[in-house]
């Protein structure tokens, strides 16, 4: 009851918003060029890595194998996926549905995003529309395109919690970085820059020593609840057994020495950019 007026509340104001501007033809142009690409390598056959997720973590008729730790396992997604999967079959269509959708909604969020923080969004949907990297997680049977539509939603959350720091911003905001936590972990570095942006808005904003601790408190609370959440997500693969073996005895999450670091820096930099 509680979560059904709580999911409901929040779906009435992303509507509001959304329907604000949806004559927009930028927007519009935007949404329809983003389908049309993303629909255009939605039907390609599968790549290893969504091959070796599906085979690892949703063809299995064991339902715990979507728990299993491994740091190819993005857990929300792969879950979702099993469960498209148990009920229309096998298609490249089918399990890259979480992703495309994915895609798409994050189209829209961005415009709205640019709107809150008083720009025009033309570029933010465009540029989301049609940049390589982002249309081709959202064609990708895997969790990336999940992860930034997460990520979108909690930044659009962070600047509602900054206008009020109402428990219930603060509770859309725990929820959705939870959510991504649960896809990818890496979304801990996000959030981690999302939390630092509230702590510095917070220093700059308020002045008075009271007014300003009073809000630190607020957004410590909303850590506290994000790591709680989070840590609840986590369970099944917390006591699954067998997890804490694999995870110990990893070789991937050795830690690397600073000079590797930096020389792995470049690459994915250049990667990420489409070069």
């Amino acid at each position: 009851m509680i979560g059904n007026h709580f999911f409901n509340e929040y779906k009435s104001r992303i509507r509001f918003y959304i329907s604000n501007h949806a004559y927009n033809p930028w927007l519009l142009s935007a949404i329809i060029i983003g389908i049309i690409i993303r629909l255009s390598f939605l039907f390609e056959p599968f790549r290893s890595d969504e091959v070796s997720t599906f085979f690892s973590f949703i063809e299995s008729s064991n339902p715990l194998r979507a728990f299993l730790f491994h740091p190819n396992n993005h857990f929300l997604h792969n879950i979702a996926s099993k469960v498209i999967f148990n009920l229309f079959g096998f298609s490249f269509s089918s399990l890259r549905l979480i992703s495309f959708l994915a895609g798409i909604l994050s189209i829209p969020i961005s415009f709205l995003i640019s709107k809150k923080f008083g720009q025009d969004g033309r570029f933010a949907a465009i540029a989301m529309a049609t940049y390589p990297m982002l249309i081709h997680y959202s064609v990708n049977a895997r969790g990336y395109s999940l992860l930034v539509l997460f990520f979108l939603l909690s930044i659009e959350s962070s600047i509602e919690f900054l206008k009020n720091f109402s428990k219930k911003e603060g509770l859309y905001l725990a929820l959705f970085i939870a959510l991504g936590c649960f896809t990818i972990p890496t979304m801990l570095f996000a959030a981690s820059g999302l939390f630092l942006y509230l702590f510095i808005n917070i220093i700059i904003t308020f002045k008075e020593k009271k007014k300003r601790f009073e809000r630190f408190k607020k957004l410590l609370l909303v850590i506290l609840v994000t790591f709680c959440v989070t840590l609840f997500f986590y369970l099944p693969v917390i006591f699954l057994p067998g997890n804490f073996s694999i995870f110990i005895n990893d070789e991937t999450l050795k830690p690397l020495s600073t000079q590797e670091i930096f020389l792995g820096l470049i690459p994915h930099i250049y990667q990420s950019f489409g070069f």
